[in-house]
Order: C-alpha cells, then sequence, then structure tokens
C-alpha cells in the first residue's frame, strides 16, 4: 500500500522537478537580452524584482538538482526500507526521512518547494502587470502600499495597547486566566 503511494508522490514530485527545469535557462536568458541589447545599442535595465526573482528560483532549482542524486541511494537504516522499491520511492523516502532527520542531515526541501512556489507565484504576478486587465489594478494597489502601510502599523499599535490594557485590568480575575 505504502509503496503505491509513494509511487504516487514521487510521480507528483517528478512533474514539479520538470516544471522547475525552465528556471534553468536564467543565464541564458540574461545572455540573449545582453546579445540583444548589444546589437540594438540600448542601455540595459537596473537590476530590478524580476531579475532577482530570476536568479533565487535558478539557484533554488540549481540546488534541488544537485542534491537530488545523493538521495536516490538505497539507505537500509530508514525506516521504510525496502529491498524492491524503485529509484523514485527511494528518492521520495529518502526526502521524508532527512526532512524530519537530526540538525546535522536534515534537508531542508520544504523550504526548497515553498521558495520555488511563492517565487513562481511572484513571477506570474509580474507577469500579469503588463496586462489590459491586471495593469491597472496592480497600480492602485502600488499606490496604496503607503497607506495600507501605515494603517497596519496604526492597528498593531492598537492591538498591542489594547491587549496590555486587557492583560492588566482582567489578569487578576480567576476566570482570565
Amino acid at each position: 500500500m505504502y509503496l503505491e503511494q509513494l509511487e504516487s508522490a514521487s510521480a507528483h514530485l517528478s512533474k514539479c522537478f520538470y516544471a522547475c527545469v525552465i528556471h534553468l535557462l536564467f543565464p541564458l536568458n540574461v545572455l540573449l537580452e545582453w546579445f540583444f541589447l548589444s546589437k540594438t545599442n540600448r542601455k540595459p535595465s537596473d537590476i530590478d524584482v524580476n531579475f532577482v526573482n530570476e536568479l533565487c528560483l535558478f539557484c533554488v532549482t540549481l540546488y534541488w538538482l544537485t542534491s537530488y542524486q545523493g538521495y536516490t541511494i538505497y539507505n537500509p537504516d530508514l525506516d521504510y526500507a525496502d529491498k524492491e522499491m524503485t529509484v523514485y520511492q527511494i528518492h521520495i523516502t529518502n526526502l521524508i526521512s532527512f526532512s524530519v532527520g537530526t540538525d546535522e542531515q536534515k534537508y531542508p526541501f520544504n523550504f526548497i518547494l515553498a521558495a520555488i512556489a511563492s517565487n513562481t507565484w511572484g513571477k506570474l504576478l509580474l507577469k500579469l502587470r503588463i496586462t489590459k486587465t491586471f495593469g491597472p489594478l496592480f497600480k492602485v494597489i502600488q499606490k496604496m502600499v503607503v497607506d495600507l502601510a501605515s494603517f497596519m502599523v496604526i492597528w498593531l499599535l492598537e492591538l498591542l495597547i489594547i491587549s496590555s490594557i486587557s492583560l492588566v485590568f482582567f489578569g487578576q480575575l480567576s476566570y482570565f486566566r
């Protein structure tokens, strides 16, 4: 039963990995942009959010790719080790074991997937900026960020003050504890 679940998990993870391989084209994109700018005599743009996002995606995907081979080795000491496991099942078992392992052998797989997912969503939002539908919406949100930040500061101060006052007034009551 668990071998089928491991196989299913490895299939989903493989799809995610294949989708992330496109992030490895970052150096090629930078070279193509540099070549295009040099041939058209245009000045390169400054490093922006999109460049940093692409660089982060490239680094995280490269780390995932380079560490992949080390987690496909069969380890009989693991809890669910089975000699009939496929390479993909061994990979998932090793990821699970080392993601919750001790500090010296811990593999930050959940952070890798979280970084890839959040940066990919950020990349999508940056691409939606240039559309007719979402472009004006992003402009409105961009102008509201300053007001939203000041609102959040005032709201957090009020929350802190009210919770402090309630602790002072109600802290002595037996029902409050």
